[in-house]
């Protein structure tokens, strides 16, 4: 079920030395679906450090009995069987002991469609996780509100496997998930960041509308939701244009979001660059130029899907891109028929020859017949003699 090498190299090392041991989680889940998956996670019937004698490299990892184990390119978790208790902080346990069987560890984990596990032969599922599978329907593991008091994150984890599998949240899961939508605003926001992300990355991210509009997300900068969030399943598979539109469409904090949840300077100013680009009037092959010049903060073709999916009247400046692109009409100095070594050759030094470069390129915004070596070289020549 499982092509994975280094994952059954480990499989059947532990087995073969007398441990209980399966593949558990979300290789389990994806691998039964049909979908790619990256991490392939262990669970074994042992103490950690039985496990990490089986295997050179090996080391412990935190405090919950998980050891990672170097296999070939990769690194992978082989965790004890456990049971977890106390959550004071709605997020760890408090307390883990070792556990005698698989079904006892797939107990605490959060759906019933993560709470699987594989041997090498046959598939473990306590929980019916396979039927939800085909049912495409997300259900808690127990009690949906003794799972999500345990551990915040899981209310964000439900949403985003809502996006990345299409799924659907099970009644009550879905609302035990809103009822306790509140305590994200305590998580760190680098969790919430990767929660989001991916949620936002997946193939309906319009699926986090109903945790939005509880406001959960208002710390990080998210409001509720002033119109449907639909547009975001229609827009190219980019993280930035994704939250910019995300932020568009709630009328988000963009400093506070990026701010509160550790993205970078630069990712800002991409997602101000958007923005002012998406209000910019560009309705002519000039204006359009003018405004790829100034920078689109994305790559111009992904941007203007993008634009068209949040506001469809932007599907008037769809021609104006297509003669952009059939044209090749110069927005970047690069694009200059010119090449700056020629203006080096015309004695510029220095800050000098991009200066040149940058009013050759005003030039040939403005009437793009000039882009052509000859003509450039000429008005290059008299701009240095000017100076």
């Amino acid at each position: 079920m499982i092509q994975d090498a280094g994952a059954l190299q480990i499989l059947n090392r532990l087995q073969a030395n007398g441990m209980e041991a399966y593949v558990v989680g979300g290789a389990v889940r994806d691998s039964l679906l049909g979908r790619p998956f990256q991490d392939v996670d262990l669970a074994a019937k042992a103490s950690p450090g039985q496990i990490a004698a089986l295997f050179s490299g090996a080391r412990f990892l935190g405090r919950f009995g998980t050891v990672q184990v170097p296999m070939g390119q990769k690194v992978y978790e082989v965790t004890c069987f456990r049971t977890e208790s106390g959550y004071t902080d709605a997020r760890h346990p408090d307390q883990v002991c070792l556990a005698q069987t698989i079904r006892q560890d797939l107990s605490r984990r959060d759906f019933t469609v993560n709470a699987m596990a594989w041997d090498g032969e046959r598939l473990v599922d306590p929980f019916l996780g396979q039927k939800d599978l085909q049912a495409r329907i997300l259900r808690c593991v127990g009690d949906p509100k003794r799972r999500f008091c345990e551990d915040s994150l899981r209310v964000l984890r439900l949403f985003r496997f809502e996006s990345q599998l299409d799924f659907c949240g099970e009644a009550e899961t879905q609302a035990a998930a809103l009822l306790f939508a509140k305590n994200l605003a305590v998580l760190p926001g680098s969790r919430v960041r990767e929660e989001l992300v991916r949620a936002l990355m997946g193939k309906r991210p319009s699926a986090l509308e109903p945790l939005l509009a509880t406001g959960a997300l208002l710390a990080f900068g998210l409001p509720g939701p002033k119109q449907s969030l639909a547009p975001l399943d229609q827009l190219p598979q980019n993280t930035l244009l994704r939250v910019w539109a995300l932020l568009h469409l709630l009328g988000g904090q963009r400093a506070l979001f990026c701010q509160s949840l550790g993205f970078s300077k630069k990712f800002l100013e991409n997602l101000a660059a958007l923005s002012r680009a998406f209000f910019a009037d560009c309705t002519t092959d000039l204006a359009l130029r003018r405004l790829l010049r100034q920078g689109l903060g994305g790559e111009p073709e992904q941007v203007f899907l993008a634009f068209c999916a949040v506001d469809p009247g932007w599907n008037r400046v769809w021609p104006c891109w297509q003669r952009q692109c059939r044209h090749r009409y110069a927005y970047t100095t690069r694009m200059l028929a010119l090449r700056p070594a020629s203006v080096v050759a015309l004695g510029a030094r220095g800050e000098q020859v991009g200066d040149i470069l940058q009013k050759l390129l005003d030039a040939v915004i403005e009437q793009p017949q000039l882009n052509e070596p000859g003509k450039l070289f000429l008005m290059a020549k008299a701009l240095l003699n000017q100076e």
